[in-house]
């Protein structure tokens, strides 16, 4: 999380979503190289 999370904060700015890492040995592929899960709300 230290490595990106300035990353974020440039392209956020003054939004700050809740954020959740998690380490695992593999993904679902091994093409995978980040997955991503979100919930929007209108």
């Amino acid at each position: 999380m230290a490595a990106i999370a300035p990353i974020l904060a440039q392209f956020l700015e003054d939004s700050r979503p809740a954020i959740t890492g998690i380490g695992v040995a593999s993904l679902a592929s091994k093409e995978t190289l980040v997955e991503i899960e979100a919930t929007a709300s209108l």
